[in-house]
């Protein structure tokens, strides 16, 4: 019993870091991207750019969803 709880304890953790390394790897990528393609600041849950695209994608769902029901 104790041996299954360390094997799926070492296998979370290998997940776990797997994961962590999948992160970090995409972080490096979209850094990558952002300095290729000059963008100086990454939109903000409050930035005006933010709310406006938030507010249009709210705004294609309910059309959609109304479209779906006709």
């Amino acid at each position: 019993m104790s041996e299954n709880i360390h094997q799926a304890l070492l296998s979370t953790q290998h997940k776990t870091e797997l994961a962590y390394a999948q992160l970090q790897n995409a972080q490096v990528y979209v850094t990558i991207h952002e300095i290729q393609l000059a963008i100086d600041t990454c939109w903000e849950i409050d930035d005006e750019n933010y709310c406006k695209y938030q507010e249009e994608v709210v705004l294609v769902d309910y059309h959609e969803a109304l479209d779906e029901l006709e």
